[in-house]
């Protein structure tokens, strides 16, 4: 990295790419067309040469792909506009998207399903040509169909094609190549699908795989192709034809135009929007259309803000001297076909002079448009496909972009635009794969808070002794220590015995809840006071709803519950479902409680029905003996699909020998101190528990998590269910603090929660929120 520092010196586009940060870029060495277009390295006539070519294939192409019999053997995708997704990127950008939008749908385009149908496609039909030259296999007016004939594809079979990709080039390559005959190895990195290595290997291709990226990949093809003299390199780094293939792009685009009766001109500028990998296909689309409009078209690349090569490169001026793990990234992103770590040199450099600026994008928003167009327009294209829409997006709404408007006098004429988002991949994509890409995007498009915008915070206890069970206080001293203390509402669980005190403690500020603590217990055996294992089971009473459902009478104040005994051995779920059924049927929530200090395996408890909450901290019992943190089980639940909230609590007896009670608490979020809104804001999880910090803020926005909370050591977020979920930002000392922090949802998340630890191990403790789709 220093050594690089050294070439590139002060650089702040490169150490905004550095950190991984969206990025909007104009080249400040773009040129106009008359200059640049002088000594343009791919002249006009390469480019005329190479649409001839594909002209003279098409017989061939149709013999094997009826697929393109409308358009007479020719690959080409058509060009649509996407008014809905213009609307959408406008609500979501909050900026107007200026003229008309439009989607170039190279993902639809025939054999491939993507823009690598151009390049890919024509440079093997351009060396099959050669080939067909060199053997004699073509006479003076021949259709290029005899090629498919039997005896001039055996002279094909002689020969290998190999390539290097991430996906869609070795797609392209492989299909083509196998069909007219050739031996084809495919050299696939890493980040490449799964499910375009076994596309491949139904037409007959030989898949090699490779634990490192693009560059290992195509370095390691190179080098095996160059062994043999019948093997033929497809460089995706370098290779002109392949260039000049995408470059035949520009003038079918400006045939669809003409159809559609659309001018390009000064005064209707053109915007085109493309994905960038190593930089061939762009480069190349950039190049043809740069020759047919000139400076009415104005070309910007896309890239995910992991694998920024090109932009890398362009920006330091290194070009393909400096690869994005130089700056400290991965390389890695969801976008396959955009995971390359090092640019094309001939891209780069070509394009120095004539592109417009590029943009790069974070995976998320790459599944949030894929998922937008889906709705909008019922388009679906690979994630890739959707970087296009981050320069629409950058158009509307960024300063750098807008900058570029003003300074290219493009103001005045901005109505009269067309943007065109340039699709490259996506319509081979398996059904289960874009069940799963949209599955994904839904999440990363979630916006749900955490708590409700308007109410007011209430400070209770849920789980409390009096003189009534096991406690030294009265209910009349109990409620005295906790509104000393700030707290709003409180709930005399007394083992086995419900209470009832609303009439005589609740008043303006604070409040009663209804409840008890049932019990089950094992016995080690008939006679003996040994209990190995317990079950405790809160009844809290519910809302009005769930009493008038409720299939029991209540219980009424002071009424005993009879224990449920056990001795020497029980069936531990069996006798935990009892005790949770009684709860509910008499028109209670129910809660289960610190299970470490009820010595119960988990296969005991966690599978209870009708279970509210689990108590994941009890301060009684953390200080008794070190048995009340429960949030471990409280995972294993959420993992196993449970939908169940948390609480903190006391379990306060007030012995005089412990110090168990204001030290775990919930805070809810209520319109009003009632019962009826109290209970109903716990139902919904409109609260988060404590034992000293607060969380103010927390949710989904956008596709992240964030929280924001009075001052801590750490800030964790929790997720399930796969390795590496979540995240944790901790403080370097004990000295700093931390109020505020986020967490990039991945998309396959059951659901996520945050916890937020003071210096001296305090914490608050959010609800889960539900990311399944029938739960979020």
């Amino acid at each position: 990295m220093e050594k690089i520092k050294d070439r590139i010196g002060e650089n702040p586009v490169v150490e905004k790419l550095a950190r991984a940060e969206e990025t909007a870029w104009i080249n400040p060495k773009k040129e106009c067309w008359d200059d640049a277009g002088e000594t343009f390295d791919v002249r006009p006539e390469e480019i005329e040469d190479a649409r001839a070519r594909l002209e003279r294939f098409a017989p061939l192409i149709l013999r094997y792909f009826p697929e393109t019999k409308d358009r007479g053997g020719l690959i080409e995708s058509p060009l649509e506009e996407i008014p809905k997704m213009k609307a959408a990127l406008e609500e979501k950008t909050g900026s107007a998207v200026d003229g008309r939008l439009f989607l170039k749908e190279d993902s639809h385009l025939a054999i491939a399903g993507s823009v690598k149908a151009r390049g890919g496609i024509y440079e093997v039909l351009k060396y099959a040509e050669d080939l067909a030259v060199k053997h004699g296999l073509l006479k003076d007016g021949d259709s290029y169909e005899v090629l498919g004939e039997e005896e001039n594809r055996a002279v094909f079979r002689k020969y290998t094609i190999q390539v290097g990709s991430t996906g869609n080039l070795g797609l392209s390559i492989g299909i083509i190549s196998a069909v007219l005959g050739f031996r084809v190895i495919v050299h696939m990195s890493a980040d490449a699908k799964e499910w375009k290595k076994q596309l491949l290997r139904k037409f007959g291709v030989e898949v090699r795989e490779y634990e490192q990226d693009y560059g290992e990949a195509v370095g390691q093809g190179r080098a095996l192709s160059d062994q043999d003299s019948n093997s033929y390199f497809v460089d995706d780094e370098n290779s002109r034809t392949l260039f000049l293939g995408y470059a035949t792009a520009g003038k079918r685009l400006k045939e669809q135009l003409d159809e559609q009766k659309i001018v390009v001109d000064k005064e209707h500028p053109l915007f085109v929007y493309i994905p960038c990998g190593v930089g061939g296909a762009p480069g190349g689309i950039t190049a043809g259309l740069k020759w047919v409009f000139g400076d009415a078209v104005h070309c910007f690349f896309a890239e995910p803000v992991q694998a920024p090569c090109m932009l890398l490169g362009m920006a330091s001026g290194l070009h393909n001297e400096i690869a994005v793990q130089d700056i400290g990234l991965t390389g890695k992103t969801d976008a396959d076909g955009l995971a390359v770590g090092r640019p094309s040199a001939f891209a780069g450099k070509m394009m120095e002079r004539v592109l417009s600026g590029e943009v790069t994008v974070e995976d998320r928003k790459l599944l949030q448009y894929m998922k937008l167009l889906m709705d909008t327009e019922e388009i679906f294209l690979e994630p890739s496909a959707c970087a296009g829409f981050a320069g629409v997006s950058a158009m509307a709404a960024q300063e750098e972009f807008q900058k570029y408007v003003k300074e290219h006098g493009l103001e005045p004429v901005m109505e009269n635009a067309v943007q065109i988002v340039w699709a490259t991949g996506g319509s081979l994509v398996p059904e289960e794969m874009r069940r799963q890409y949209l599955e994904e995007a839904r999440i990363l498009s979630l916006n749900v808070p955490g708590f409700t915008e308007s109410g007011n915070w209430y400070k209770g206890n849920l789980h409390s002794h009096t003189v009534n069970s096991d406690g030294h206080l009265t209910p009349a001293e109990s409620v005295k220590l906790f509104r000393e203390h700030g707290y709003h509402f409180l709930c005399f669980s007394e083992h086995d015995r419900y209470t009832d005190y609303r009439d005589e403690f609740d008043c303006e500020d604070f409040i009663i809840l209804p409840g008890l603590e049932a019990s089950a217990v094992l016995y080690e055996s008939e006679g003996s006071k040994l209990r190995p294992k317990v079950h405790h089971i809160h009844g809290i009473l519910g809302t009005k709803e769930m009493q008038k459902q409720a299939t029991k009478e209540p219980y009424k104040h002071m009424e005993i519950h009879p224990v449920d005994k056990y001795y020497g051995d029980w069936d531990g779920a069996k006798a935990a479902q009892k005790l949770a059924d009684e709860m509910t049927s008499r028109g209670m929530i129910a809660t289960y409680n610190h299970p470490i200090w009820s010595r119960v395996r988990e296969e005991e408890f966690i599978h209870t029905k009708g279970i509210w909450a689990l108590e994941i901290y009890n301060y009684g019992t953390v200080n008794e003996s070190a048995t009340g943190y429960d949030e471990t089980y409280w995972d294993v639940m959420l993992r196993e699909g449970k939908q169940i909230f948390a609480f903190a609590s006391d379990d306060n007896h007030n012995d005089g020998i412990v110090e168990d009670a204001c030290g775990g608490y919930i805070v809810v979020k209520a319109e009003e101190l009632s019962r009826e809104a109290i209970v109903t804001n716990m139902l919904a999880g409109n609260y988060y528990s404590s034992s000293g910090p607060e969380i103010y803020d927390w949710g989904i926005r956008d596709g992240k998590a964030y929280v924001s909370s009075s001052p801590v050591y750490r800030i964790d977020f929790i997720a399930g269910n796969c390795i590496n979920d979540g995240t944790s930002i901790v403080c370097r000392s004990v000295d700093e603090t931390v109020e505020s922090g986020e967490y990039v949802l991945k998309g396959h998340e059951k659901y996520v929660r945050v916890k937020c630890t003071d210096r001296y191990g305090k914490t608050a403790w959010s609800n889960p929120i539900f990311l399944d789709r029938e739960n979020a």
